[in-house]
């Protein structure tokens, strides 16, 4: 995942769906959030995946980071998973049949940052969700830009979170998107397609693939 292709291997899993939908049900149950990181990001390459399955992963990972004391350095590991929600559901997105669920999500995730649960990758989302012109989301960006943007009037206070945001991120976003700056509204989409490209020019050596073929064979026998 650190490198990116991360899809030569989940990509293949996933074309096995309910197999892959229950492990990453049972992965995402995990204390090691890279195990969970992993579970979110196989989500989005499931076929014909469940339309609910992202809904209970971002619900999972906020009530996880809810129950946790507001100063905790752990909570940092949930920002870093719903990333991987996030990237998931964008990928989502470019299925037609689970574009709907995936831009809930995504919808959530700026929303429930707007109203103080600050998630630092709602810009990512809200990119998708003008990418893709989502009804809702031109209001959603107007309150997204006053979200993270001073004025003269108003000074903008960042979360109370450990991670100390500053909302440099969310305001060059916020810019771009206002804009409708190309680069910043397919800013998303061209992350999933360098992954998916990377991950095709991967070559599996012979152990590897042997494990897979198994891992795939054992996925379709539970199937």
């Amino acid at each position: 995942m650190k490198d990116g292709i991360e899809g030569c291997i989940l990509q293949p899993v996933g074309e096995v769906p309910e197999a892959a939908a229950e492990l990453v049900r049972h992965t995402f149950k995990s204390d090691n959030y890279v195990r969970r990181k992993i579970a979110a990001t196989l989500a989005g390459y499931i076929a014909a995946a469940d339309g609910s399955l992202l809904r209970e992963l971002f619900d999972a990972e906020r009530t996880r980071d809810a129950a946790l004391p507001a100063d905790s350095r752990e909570r940092l590991y949930s920002q870093s998973v719903v990333e991987d929600v996030v990237f998931a559901a964008a990928r989502w997105c470019r299925r037609e049949e689970l574009r709907r669920p995936g831009l809930a999500v995504l919808s959530d995730v700026v929303r429930r940052t707007l109203a103080g649960e600050y998630w630092n990758t709602a810009s990512y989302a809200l990119a998708t969700l003008r990418y893709y012109n989502e009804p809702g989301s031109a209001e959603l960006l107007k309150q997204f830009r006053a979200f993270c943007t001073p004025t003269l009037l108003r000074k903008v206070r960042p979360p109370e979170h450990p991670s100390r945001p500053t909302l440099d991120q969310e305001r060059q976003f916020a810019k771009g998107l206002t804009a409708g700056n190309p680069g910043t509204l397919g800013s998303i989409e061209q992350v999933l397609a360098q992954k998916d490209e990377a991950a095709r020019r991967v070559t599996l050596d012979d152990d590897t693939r042997q494990w897979l073929a198994g891992l795939l064979d054992l996925g379709r026998s539970v199937n």
